[in-house]
């Protein structure tokens, strides 16, 4: 009993925790001195359907096999348990498979052996259509994702604010929003046919999302996705998967197309599949930069909000499994915050103007770090951009690129939301008109600097302009949406367009919502001077 006492138990436990020993999720006997390692063993066991012979009886039929060690495997670690069952589970449904194509099969007509291996079965894995997913959704999960995704930092952003309040007159979905309703498709892998593997080892890799219609602020989707592409890359294959999102009238609202790696059953032979899109940054500095800092508990909020609730981005026990000292941020959380910044800066947060977005996912990012964007306009639709985490100076987001809807003429890190050859803002007459009658009498009496937001124009577009009565003879130009002004002022385009027209006073405008005013409020007082410089209209 004297040896068995804990101060000869302590060495050890002591031991195993310093920095010195790389030892983890390994058992080990000691008592009275003596100190082993213990290992499992485990029999090849028997597979028993669940859905209609899980009894005691079929129990002791497969007992045999149970108690059976001739063929005993030794796992090493959970994630060594966590495969062996889920082989079982693959190996029991291609055998279902199988017995189904076997029984149907009339003709056998003989083709080219298509390149395949123990684990991977390209002919039963392309074409395979997943269950579809039916997702209702309402305001509610619409803000919690924008806000689990770090939007409205600041709450006296309006055009943020549109993102979380449901009462805002521009209330509306963040684009990447799109991603939530068809993203259960990830955990329906393992049932694919034709493909064997340890669940540790998938990656979700790159990510396409595409908006078709303006996705609305509530709704009942249904989400259809199957294996477009499977590609083998020696250490392991990319699987390509193609999901699209109706509403209830079958109207299609998004399409994704998720890209994930499955590391350790590559090099069989088959198909390299196609070069990627290169969305190398280009040699100079960004053309706009945003920089934030994600929160601790990011991951936690995200979790919820989005639906993923893989146990890495949670629980540090788990993301040590994983190859982490920590829980992670999800992947498709930073995708979000990049996308926020390329419509801040070039959508002048207006999200109609968002067409779709690429990324690859190059590293993972801890939460509380801070990421910064970096972006590059390349054409008139096209924004190449990437993610860095600042904390560890590593890229986390690369090869990206943003479209822009073709009835944008953003410009670098602004956004005038109308093509020139499209339909004008009724406002632009207005602005024109003012512009005319400005005169240095009228930059003395007024001396400010007006910045008006112009919502709701052709296409739901946004579009700003400046009044400068501040400096030299005074100015009206289109501008960039985070110009300073002393007075701030957003209304849409058609009650613009009937203040200045003599229909509503400012006043009167303020008064029932109409018109938004932020800034040096003596300035407003001095606004019915620049609306009397228009012409009669």
């Amino acid at each position: 009993v004297e040896a068995l006492k804990t101060e000869y138990i302590a060495p050890l436990v002591l031991y195993l925790c310093h920095e010195d020993s790389q030892v983890t999720g390994e058992l080990f006997e000691i008592g009275a001195g003596w100190v082993s390692k213990v290992e499992w063993q485990r029999t090849k066991g028997a597979f028993i359907n669940t859905e209609s012979t899980m009894t005691p009886e079929a129990v002791r039929r497969e007992w045999p096999k149970i108690i059976d060690y001739s063929n005993a495997t030794n796992p090493k670690t959970a994630q060594d348990s966590i495969m062996l069952i889920m082989s079982a589970l693959n190996e029991e449904n291609n055998n279902n498979n199988n017995n189904n194509n076997n029984n149907n099969e009339k003709e056998v007509t003989s083709k080219p052996e298509t390149p395949s291996s123990e684990n991977v079965q390209p002919d039963k894995v392309l074409g395979f259509e997943f269950e579809k997913i039916s997702t209702t959704y309402t305001e509610k999960e619409v803000a919690l994702y924008a806000l689990s995704i770090g939007a409205v930092k600041n709450p006296e952003d309006d055009s943020e604010l549109a993102y979380v309040y449901e009462n805002h007159p521009n209330f509306k979905p963040l684009p990447t929003f799109g991603i939530i309703p068809p993203f259960g498709v990830l955990t329906q892998i393992m049932g694919c046919p034709g493909l064997k593997f340890n669940p540790m080892m998938l990656l979700h890799g790159e990510q396409y999302l595409e908006i078709r219609n303006p996705i609305p602020a509530n709704a009942t989707l249904t989400s259809t996705a199957k294996v477009s592409g499977l590609y083998d890359k020696g250490k392991g294959v990319i699987l390509v998967i193609d999901a699209t999102s109706r509403d209830e009238n079958g109207k299609e609202i998004f399409f994704n197309q998720f890209t994930t790696f499955i590391r350790g059953i590559g090099g069989y032979g088959g198909d390299r599949g196609p070069a990627p899109p290169n969305y190398a940054p280009p040699k100079r500095k960004p053309d706009a930069t945003i920089t934030e800092k994600t929160s601790a508990n990011q991951a936690l909020f995200y979790r919820w909000a989005s639906g993923d609730l893989n146990p890495l981005h949670a629980d540090p026990q788990m993301a040590q499994m994983g190859g982490f000292n920590k829980p992670i941020l999800h992947g498709m959380c930073t995708f979000g915050h990049a996308a926020r910044a390329v419509i801040k800066c070039f959508c002048n947060n207006d999200p109609s103007l968002f067409k779709s977005i690429k990324v690859r996912l190059s590293k993972h990012v801890f939460p509380g770090e801070t990421i910064t964007t970096e972006m590059w306009k390349v054409d008139e639709h096209k924004i190449i951009f990437q993610c860095k985490s600042v904390d560890r100076n590593v890229v986390v987001i690369s090869n990206a690129c943003v479209m822009l809807n073709t009835n944008s003429s953003s410009s670098s890190s602004s956004s005038s939301s109308s093509s020139s050859d499209g339909p004008e803002f009724k406002s632009a007459v207005i602005f024109k008109e003012v512009e005319e009658n400005v005169s240095p009498d009228i930059v003395k009496q007024v001396g400010g600097i007006y910045k008006f937001t112009v919502t709701d124009g052709p296409n739901g577009a946004t579009k700003t302009w400046l009044i400068d009565l501040k400096n030299g003879n005074g100015s009206v130009s289109v501008s960039n949406p985070d110009a300073k002004a002393d007075l701030s002022i957003q209304i849409t385009d058609n009650d613009c367009f009937d203040i200045f027209s003599g229909k509503i006073n400012p006043q009167q405008a303020f008064m029932q919502g109409k018109m938004k005013v932020k800034g040096n409020m003596a300035f407003a007082m001095k606004l019915q001077v620049i609306v009397k410089q228009k012409s009669k209209l």
